[in-house]
């Protein structure tokens, strides 16, 4: 039986990085989106939201490459929002949990094919 993304904890761990904090208590989402939404990430969408990345991969990594599963980011979003005292619903909870996804799943492609982004 393979590994498996565990993000328990990832709402505690990105509660406690500043640059999200600030972001949520002055009203901002959680994962910032381009203007096209589009089903694929790209660059820019990763680099707006590398604080949000940066502890899910290492997660990814643990779990051998396998993307988190929607159900279990759910909770973890939920609580960064509440810890933030943000109120959201749970259609915003699902929408940031898929684009999450969707930018892990565009950095572990990028990865696999030793294609590194040159944006810093």
């Amino acid at each position: 039986m393979g590994l498996e993304f565990d993000p328990a904890g990832l709402g505690v761990e990105w509660e406690g990085l500043q640059a999200i904090r600030e972001s949520l208590r002055n009203g901002e989402p959680l994962v910032k989106l381009g203007k096209n939404k589009s089903p694929d990430s790209n660059i820019q969408e990763c680099t707006a939201n590398q604080d949000l990345l940066l502890p899910a991969l290492s997660r990814l990594f643990v779990a051998n490459l396998k993307l988190p599963s929607v159900p279990r980011l759910r909770p973890e979003i939920e609580i960064v929002y509440k810890m933030c005292q943000r109120q959201v619903d749970e259609d915003k909870t699902d929408d940031d949990a898929w684009d999450i996804r969707k930018m892990l799943r565009f950095v572990k492609r990028k990865a696999s094919r030793e294609d590194p982004s040159l944006e810093s």
